[in-house]
């Protein structure tokens, strides 16, 4: 339906939705607050915090975030399609955003204060809903076999660029992957305090990563 209409609200705001990036849920908004709890951590401290979003899709996440903060957010895609549509909704919104085509963080260069990251997380033996199997684009949806594949490469990316008191908040699947991939966080950023944080229907949702300063 969504397709249909064009449109999707997400975080109070419309943005413009098709097949060129998957429909904001609305789970993926406590990305968007635990962006805006980060900046506001690190403006506590004197810290001109700079933040990024990877796998933008729509721009949803990272435009609102810089709307929220009046930060300018630098946000990646693999996909050009995607990119293109999230700066339309960008300029539709009147957002500060910086978009990027890159492989997760592989062309960005440190220190970075907030990484959000909503990357594809589904198994791709994982029969999904006819609606979402086949509209939405496959490449925003499965993560590889297990579906974390990719969230585990951007933590591995992200140990060489996070600055020191940064943080790290990437979504997951309900199903069994808040602990796993915890596991490997806390193993990767070993005095980091590593969280797993609940969506309002009370699923495993994001794992954070806080780094000491």
């Amino acid at each position: 339906m969504a397709y249909v209409l064009g449109l999707r609200e997400f975080y109070g705001r419309e943005f413009r939705v098709d097949r060129r990036a998957l429909i904001p849920r609305p789970e993926t908004e406590l990305l968007v607050d635990l962006g805006l709890a980060a900046v506001a951590r690190l403006r506590a401290l004197h810290v001109a915090p700079s933040i990024v979003e990877v796998g933008t899709g729509s721009g949803a996440v990272a435009i609102c975030v810089a709307l929220e903060t009046g930060v300018t957010v630098c946000a990646t895609d693999v996909a050009l399609d995607a990119l293109a549509l999230a700066r339309e909704n960008a300029a539709a919104l009147g957002a500060e955003v910086r978009f990027i085509q890159a492989d997760l963080l592989a062309p960005l260069r440190g220190p970075i204060h907030v990484v959000l990251a909503n990357l594809p997380y589904v198994p791709t033996a994982r029969d999904l809903p006819r609606e979402v199997r086949d509209y939405e684009p496959h490449v925003a949806i499965f993560g590889g076999l297990r579906g974390t594949e990719l969230i585990e490469r951007l933590l591995r990316q992200a140990y060489d660029v996070l600055a020191p008191g940064g943080e790290l908040c990437v979504e997951l699947d309900e199903e069994d992957q808040a602990q796993p991939v915890a596991a490997l966080a806390r193993h990767l950023f070993a005095d980091a305090d590593v969280s797993v944080r609940q969506d309002a229907g009370g699923y495993d949702r994001v794992v954070c990563v806080l780094l000491p300063d």
